[in-house]
């Protein structure tokens, strides 16, 4: 049987986060920072914090001073960028 490979571009932030913690995808060991937009110095660092560490939005929110709603469209945007440059990657083994 082949190995279907995930569409990673149509999983949510709370899909992608669960597919690092089940080691069904890769998260890049270095997050890196994309684009030129306000905020890009700590979107990697909420990436991390939400995808690797499992903080809710709402803690990095308030770390930040950002709202919750801000935060999750900061962490999604890093999320499309990062599975659309290809950082983001499908480890299952093959079956």
């Amino acid at each position: 049987m082949d190995h279907i490979p995930l569409d990673l571009a149509a999983f949510g932030n709370r899909e992608l986060q669960d597919a690092l913690r089940r080691n069904i995808v890769c998260f890049p060991s270095q997050a890196p920072t994309f684009g030129t937009k306000p905020r890009r110095d700590v979107q990697w660092r909420l990436a991390v914090l939400y995808f690797v560490r499992g903080w809710s939005t709402g803690l990095i929110a308030q770390r930040y001073g950002l709202t919750r709603e801000r935060c999750c469209q900061i962490i999604s945007d890093w999320r499309m960028r990062a599975v659309n440059m290809g950082y983001i990657q499908d480890v299952r083994p093959e079956e």
